[in-house]
């Protein structure tokens, strides 16, 4: 296998190895040794608080495209595009130092202050063109990078990987492969003046550090040793955290200095079976990165770890994975957005939200992975629908320097997050899953208390079990509507909804699509309500079984000592009134919906 097949195996392997196209990349920060709250290990990342008041903005890059048509003959949406719309600068060489040139003024223009430069190993063409193209450029002088580790690459750690995992043992070959080639990068790189530091400490991206088992606490305190006695530096580690299924792993976090997602194109399990079209607001990918944001960040700041935020500008890797039919993520939220970036627009200002005051710095997906579209660099060309197996009918504009003017203007005036409109209150009052003992007729009863209607519209109903760590999309309920003061709003599966009517005079509010509440049942699950922007209004948890832990539940559970009778519910004791805490606000009693 040659180089570039290498390389493009890596790239490829990115996506899969999430198994649903989210990335996670991580800057991380720690003040203290960071003690692991679900193992009692010590992984300490021998840090000291970190400062960063203005803010930095870096941008992920790839040095991988060649004169010869590497890379760019491994196709990309822009350039499979009738006509095409190219590079403004064409399909260049990676090499050429007038194309480094004119990449690092475009970017300083537009406020970014570092390139990440993505990393496959030591005998690769693209780490040969980052240490003889890249670090010798004239432009670089007043200009900062650092280094992106591809974990999975073939020429670093996908060696080792069993299942899935990178299962570290002391001493084992993984271990010594992972210090040996970050060794390499500290002899090569971290000495460069132009080499990204905080605080003095040279800054290492690792990809998808999620997938790190065993003795990872160990391997990364003797890498840590490794560099200091060799080299005489302290790490700044970034970790690739943010696992888009599993929960956060605390103590693996706490092992860096930083973290960030590296990309958030979709939710974990996505689903679109008539189209390959996913606008922003149909697959909910802003709403589910502010979900996974929150909850890890509450997590690394609890740790003494900073959060640092990303934003994307869109997503399609149709050109060089069609076969995979991932969705199209155009730069419109929706069909109607009068913003032609609006999502790119929307997540900068969501990475407002997440920036510590003391320490803004924050990343960009990407410079230049155009396998991917996911690049800021200018392009040039005219409008196309063709071919629409890749535009899947939309009408494809270039760009040109639009993104790069949002991001400036961002940059120059961003001065602290922006408010969000405060969350309406509704709370989750009945819960039904076995309508006169049919367990096909559930239904959910939501309340307004407040003295103002609200709308429903964009707002979701999440349902997982006790065994979930994550929301599948498939599982959501899309609210529409709205709820007047004071009064109720009934959700019910086709079964229920009948049975209501006939028996009981009531008409439902909304029905779902399902023929069953998904999920859930009497012996355990969760529902969140989530609103507009993802945050959630209230939350619910019961259980027959162990108690369970996660963002759902308000303080403990309510447990299930017996199984409701056909003709009783799980209610809410007040409709008006919230303890935020599920075991006593709820009982079992009588079904009475809309009552």
């Amino acid at each position: 296998m040659n180089t570039k097949n290498i390389e493009k195996t890596g790239s490829t392997d990115r996506i899969y190895s999430w198994a649903t196209i989210i990335f996670a990349l991580f800057l991380v920060w720690g003040n203290t040794p960071a003690i692991a709250e679900k193992t009692g290990v010590l992984c300490s990342n021998n840090a000291t608080p970190a400062s960063l008041h203005e803010l930095q903005i870096g941008a992920y890059y790839y040095p991988w495209y060649g004169s010869d048509g590497r890379h760019w003959n491994e196709g990309y949406f822009r350039g499979d595009l009738r006509p095409q719309q190219l590079p403004l600068l064409g399909e260049y060489d990676s090499r050429d130092e007038a194309t480094i040139n004119q990449h690092i003024e475009w970017a300083k223009d537009a406020g970014i202050d570092f390139f990440a430069l993505s990393f496959w190993g030591e005998d690769t063409w693209v780490n040969q063109t980052a240490k003889n193209c890249f670090t010798k450029a004239s432009a670089l002088k007043d200009f900062k990078f650092t280094i992106l580790y591809e974990t999975v690459a073939d020429k670093l750690l996908v060696p080792y990987r069993v299942k899935g995992d990178l299962t570290f043992e002391l001493g084992n070959e993984l271990e010594q492969r992972f210090i040996d080639s970050i060794d390499y990068l500290a002899e090569t790189y971290f000495s460069h003046p132009s080499y990204l530091r905080i605080d003095d400490k040279p800054v290492l991206i690792i990809y998808v550090t999620h997938q790190f088992a065993g003795d990872y606490k160990g391997a990364i305190q003797r890498l840590r040793a490794t560099i200091r006695e060799k080299h005489g530096m302290e790490l700044f580690l970034i970790g690739d955290e943010v696992d888009p299924i599993k929960p956060p792993v605390e103590d693996r976090i706490a092992c860096f200095d930083a973290i960030t997602p590296y990309i958030q194109y979709a939710s974990p399990i996505q689903t679109l079976p008539d189209t390959a079209l996913g606008y922003a607001d149909d697959v909910w990918i802003l709403q589910n990165a502010r979900m996974k944001n929150t909850r890890f960040k509450a997590i690394s700041d609890r740790l003494g770890i900073e959060f640092v935020p990303n934003a994307l500008p869109g997503f399609n890797d149709r050109g060089v994975r069609l076969d995979v039919n991932h969705y199209y993520l155009p730069h419109r939220r929706n069909a109607h957005d009068p913003r032609k970036y609006g999502l790119f627009e929307d997540y900068l200002d969501m990475a407002g939200e997440f920036m510590n005051p003391d320490f803004k710095l924050m990343m960009v997906t990407s410079w230049n992975e155009w396998h991917e579209d996911t690049q800021l660099e200018p392009d040039s060309g005219v409008p196309t629908r063709e071919p629409a197996t890749h535009t899947v009918g939309l009408n494809v504009e270039p760009y040109g320097f639009d993104l790069l003017n949002i991001l400036k203007e961002f940059k120059n005036t961003y001065s602290g997050p922006k408010s969000l409109p405060s969350v309406k209150k509704i709370n989750i009052t009945e819960l039904c899953l076995a309508v006169n003992g049919n367990k096909q007729a559930g239904y959910i009863e939501l309340h307004n208390p407040g003295s103002e209607s609200v709308d429903l519209q964009g707002m979701r109903l999440c349902l997982r079990s006790r065994h979930d760590s994550f929301e599948r999309d498939n599982f959501y309920v899309k609210l529409s509507g709205s709820i007047p003061a004071g009064e109720n709003y009934l959700v019910a599966t086709p079964a229920a909804r009948d049975f209501l009517k006939e028996k009981e005079q009531l008409t439902v509010d909304q029905t779902t699509t399902a023929a069953v509440l998904p999920r859930i049942s009497m012996n355990n699950g969760q529902i969140a309500l989530r609103d507009q922007e993802g945050r959630i209004v209230d939350a619910f948890s019961w259980t027959a079984e162990s108690s369970f832990d996660g963002d759902y539940v308000e303080k403990d559970n309510f447990k299930i000592d017996t199984v409701p009778a056909p003709n009783q519910s799980i209610i809410r004791r007040s409709h008006k009134q919230d303890r935020n805490n599920n075991a006593l606000d709820f009982t079992i009693d009588l079904s009475s919906p809309k009552r």
